[in-house]
C-alpha cells in the first residue's frame, strides 16, 4: 500500500508460506502478509496468516509491516498471525506486526492501533517489533503509549491454511463496531463484529461430497459423504411424493467435528413408485442447509432435479434445476477460502429450468450455491 492517497483496506484474507497442496515453501523469501509503504490507510477486519518452515534461509517474515512514518494509519479489528519457523534462528524473526521508526514524545507514528489479534508461535516468533526491540503484547501496549489497549494475543485456531476462520475455542473475539465496515468477506451483515474478515466462526461447517441413491427391489438406499464437519449435529432425511411437500423420515447423527472422509447410509423400506429425497444438514446452533433433491423411480436409477453440466467446465456451464414454484433465486460461487467470486439472480419458473452461466473465474475448485424460497442447495464445481 503506497502513494499519498487514502485507502480503506477491509475484509481481506491473506495466507502465505504454503503452496496449494499445503506444503511449506522453504526457499528464503521474505514474506509480507500486508506491507504499507505510505499514504493514509485504514486497515479494518483483515485476516493474515504466514506459515510454513523456512529451512533454506533465515529470512524474516511479517504478517503486517508498516515502512513509512508519514501519513495516518488506522489499524483495527485485524487478525495478524505468523506461525513460520526457522530451522535455526539467526538474528532474524517471524513477526506478527512490525512498525518502522522510533516512538518518541508520546507520538506513535500517526497511528491508531486497537482491537487486533496478534499471534506469533513459530521458532523465532515475535508478537511486535519496533526499532530493534522485540515485544510481547503486554510490553508493546506499555511502550506504544496506549495503543492496542483492547488488542489480544492468542491462537486463532484457523480451520486450515486456506480457510482463515477460527474454530471453537479460537482467541478471535469482538472488535470495534464503529469502524463502518458492516459486512464481512462473505457479504454477510456483521452482527457479532468479530476481529478478522469472517463475522462468524466456521462459515463452511460441513462440506458434502455427494448425495445419491439407488432403488432396490424392496427399498431405496440413500448414501452421502462429507469431507469436513464442524459443529455438525446431523442429517434429517426427508422424502416427498410430489417434489413439493417433504416429510422427515429419520435423523442421522453427525460426527460433530471431523476432518476425515465420513460416509453415511439410510434405507427407506418403501413400495412407492417414485420418491423424492433430500438431506437437511443441521448445525448444533440450529442453522441448516439442504442438499440437492434426487428422485428414485421405476427405472432403477437416480434422476437429479439439480445438476451442473458440464462439470468440470472451461468458462460456460448450465444449471439444470427443477423448481417447485415461481420464485427468484440467488446464485453465488465461493472459492475454497470462503470468498464469493460470482453473484447473480435469476427468475425460476415452476418446473424445469436451464440456467446458462458464464463464469470468468480462475482455474480451481469452487462451491456453487443456489438459494431460493425452496431452500439452499450447494454443489462443488471445478473450473478447468
Amino acid at each position: 500500500l503506497s502513494t499519498s492517497s487514502s485507502y480503506l483496506v477491509a475484509n481481506n484474507e491473506v495466507s502465505l508460506g504454503k503452496d496449494s497442496l499445503g506444503n511449506a515453501i522453504t526457499v528464503g523469501h521474505a514474506f509480507y502478509g500486508m506491507l504499507r509503504t505510505g499514504g493514509n490507510v485504514q486497515l479494518i477486519n483483515n485476516t493474515v496468516l504466514v506459515s510454513g518452515n523456512n529451512v533454506a534461509n533465515n529470512t524474516s517474515s511479517y504478517a503486517f509491516f508498516t515502512l513509512d512514518t508519514a501519513g495516518t494509519q488506522i489499524i483495527k479489528n485485524n487478525v495478524f498471525t505468523n506461525l513460520r519457523s526457522f530451522a535455526n534462528q539467526n538474528l532474524k524473526r517471524n513477526i506478527a506486526i512490525n512498525f518502522w521508526g522510533g516512538i518518541t514524545n508520546g507520538v506513535f507514528n500517526n497511528a491508531t492501533c486497537n482491537y487486533n489479534l496478534y499471534y506469533a508461535a513459530g521458532t523465532g516468533g515475535t508478537t511486535a517489533y519496533n526499532a530493534g526491540t522485540d515485544y510481547t503484547l503486554t510490553a508493546w501496549q506499555s511502550a506504544a503509549y496506549g495503543q492496542d489497549g483492547n488488542s489480544v494475543s492468542g491462537n486463532p485456531l484457523f480451520t486450515s491454511s486456506t480457510l482463515l476462520s477460527g474454530l471453537s475455542g479460537s482467541a478471535i473475539t469482538y472488535g470495534d463496531n464503529t469502524t463502518g465496515v458492516n459486512t464481512d468477506i462473505l457479504r454477510n451483515i456483521r452482527t457479532n463484529y468479530l476481529m478478522g474478515c469472517y463475522d462468524a466462526l466456521n462459515p463452511l461447517p460441513v462440506k458434502m461430497i455427494y448425495f445419491k441413491g439407488t432403488k432396490l427391489d424392496t427399498k431405496n438406499l440413500l448414501n452421502w459423504a462429507t469431507s469436513t464437519e464442524i459443529n455438525n449435529k446431523g442429517f434429517a432425511v426427508e422424502r416427498s411424493t410430489d417434489g413439493n411437500n417433504f416429510k422427515e423420515l429419520a435423523f442421522v447423527l453427525g460426527a460433530v467435528n471431523s476432518n476425515s472422509l465420513l460416509k453415511y447410509q439410510y434405507e427407506d423400506n418403501t413400495n412407492l413408485h417414485q420418491a423424492y429425497y433430500r438431506i437437511k444438514q443441521v448445525d448444533l446452533n440450529g442453522k441448516f442447509e439442504y442438499t440437492n433433491i434426487i428422485v428414485l423411480g421405476e427405472l432403477n436409477k437416480e434422476v437429479k432435479t439439480f445438476d451442473v453440466t458440464p462439470n468440470p467446465f472451461n468458462q460456460h456451464t448450465t444449471i439444470n434445476y427443477v423448481s417447485n414454484q415461481n420464485c427468484m433465486a440467488t446464485i453465488s460461487v465461493i472459492n475454497t477460502q470462503g470468498v464469493e467470486v460470482f453473484l447473480t439472480t435469476k427468475m425460476l419458473i415452476n418446473g424445469a429450468n436451464a440456467i446458462s452461466l458464464e463464469l470468468p473465474i480462475e482455474k480451481g475448485i469452487y462451491f456453487l450455491k443456489l438459494a431460493s424460497e425452496s431452500g439452499l442447495i450447494t454443489q462443488k464445481i471445478v473450473r478447468n
